[in-house]
């Protein structure tokens, strides 16, 4: 237990160079001023739709056989659909939108329906991909 009124010193590393905090959990340096990250080699990270891209880079993650990495983006993709790979919910996000897309067929997640809608067809999954009635 700490003391009333004491305070609690945490370490954090500091770059030298540039006063920015390294952050071990994303292994990269951050201006906690604007919230933006950087590389070790000081170098902004780019995300889109919340997802780290890795511009001109070999994927830092295994990418599912269904999908293809593009390097020059830096996020795995679903044929020519604009949508980005979320590694850790291994969904495919809408840049524009925020929706997500299952990463098999890039069906639209329909969250009030609980279910897959083919946004071509108009038709709906369950999502295990079963067709669902009309």
């Amino acid at each position: 237990m700490t003391p009333a009124g004491s305070s609690i010193r945490r370490r954090a590393y500091i770059d030298a160079y540039t006063g920015w905090r390294y952050d071990a959990a994303n292994e990269c340096l951050v201006d906690d001023a604007t919230g933006t990250m950087y590389t070790m080699d000081r170098q902004e990270i780019k995300f889109v739709a919340g997802i780290r891209c890795y511009p001109g880079q070999a994927a830092p993650y295994e990418v599912p056989a269904n999908l293809t990495w593009n390097a020059e983006l830096g996020y795995a993709v679903l044929g020519d659909k604009p949508y980005a790979y979320d590694p850790n919910s291994g969904w495919l996000m809408d840049p524009e939108t925020g929706a997500y897309h299952d990463a098999n067929y890039g069906y639209i997640y329909d969250a009030e329906q609980g279910n897959l809608l083919d946004e071509a067809t108009g038709k709906r999954y369950s999502m295990s991909y079963e067709p669902l009635g009309e």
